[in-house]
């Protein structure tokens, strides 16, 4: 285990990067937003992340971060009506480095009730593990003051062969159904079935390099949150013959194909040659605050919010 500085925000508070390692993977990680910026699998990056502070502040504050605590659509509906500012994102602070050994690394963000109205204080912790079988887990835990919606994930983006096209990763999700929105004249969030439509990943399918035909969706993996993290979804690169799996306790699932990363800052300039990458996020759903029996993302005080999502690599 190795810490160092990697930078400093406007604030001139320090950025640390930590480097934890076990096997053939090893992962560093920022103490800003809990971002996994690099990770490696037999000598080959796996997942996209920049070299410079800068380029997180100016370019992609939430790539490989911890987010949250509401999901994408209540993110929008909240920035809409004024009710959401950077303070209450995760990804957009420094959070505390509690403890680190060569294969652990655990990082917490305690959020004072003044920059979070109407909710109170809120608190999280994320712990990095790189477990036998070259595995990295990641651990989440929160707390609030108040009823709140919490919905924390991590946003990372992977390439499990980053010299090669996105065509050459395969994926299925074994999953029956993805939440999609009702017609009528009050919509709301659905279960639609997968069966007939392209979103049917149960059996393998090959990831579109181009972006008119890449998905985009919510899966529902099951109706409740679990103690032990089940199958979510397998990724295959078929040149390397790496494989990942992804298992977790969350009962939904986003998934994005072709999601692209500008490469970094070259001297003073901001390269424009874009990485392609894929995002799998375990999550809670439905994403916004419509009252479902299946609605699970309602954090209540007293309550301990707890979700294991495990990358397996292979």
């Amino acid at each position: 285990m190795t810490i160092r500085s990697f930078g400093r925000l406007a604030d001139q508070q320090e950025v640390q990067e930590i480097k934890i390692r076990r096997g053939e993977l090893s992962a560093n990680i920022l103490t800003y937003g809990a971002v996994l910026r690099r990770l490696r699998f037999e000598g080959r990056d796996v997942a996209v992340g920049f070299d410079s502070i800068e380029d997180y502040l100016h370019h992609a504050p939430e790539l490989g971060a911890i987010i949250g605590p509401d999901g994408p659509k209540l993110q929008r509906a909240n920035e809409a009506s004024g009710k959401r500012s950077e303070a209450t994102s995760f990804a957009r602070h420094l959070w505390t480095l509690d403890e680190a050994s060569a294969d652990s690394v655990q990082l917490s963000l305690n959020i004072p009730s003044q920059h979070v109205p109407h909710t109170g204080f809120l608190e999280i912790s994320c712990r990095y593990t790189i477990t036998p079988n070259n595995t990295l887990q990641i651990e989440l835990e929160g707390a609030c003051e108040h009823e709140v919606v919490f919905n924390p994930r991590f946003h990372g983006v992977f390439n499990l062969n980053p010299d090669n096209e996105l065509s050459a990763h395969e994926i299925s999700i074994p999953a029956c159904g993805y939440t999609s929105l009702s017609s009528g004249r009050v919509p709301f969030i659905q279960i639609a079935d997968v069966a007939g439509t392209p979103y049917d990943l149960r059996d393998i399918h090959k990831m579109r390099p181009h972006r008119a035909t890449q998905l985009n969706a919510n899966y529902y993996m099951r109706l409740n949150r679990l103690q032990v993290p089940e199958l979510s979804a397998v990724v295959h690169e078929e040149t390397t013959g790496t494989k990942m799996e992804v298992w977790s306790t969350e009962p939904g699932l986003f998934y994005e194909e072709g999601r692209e990363v500008f490469e970094g800052s070259k001297g003073n300039a901001l390269s424009r040659r874009t990485r392609q990458g894929f995002s799998i996020e375990p999550q809670g759903w439905p994403e916004g605050t419509e009252k479902h029996d299946f609605s699970n993302v309602i954090l209540r005080p007293g309550e301990i919010y707890k979700q294991r999502t495990e990358f397996r690599f292979s």
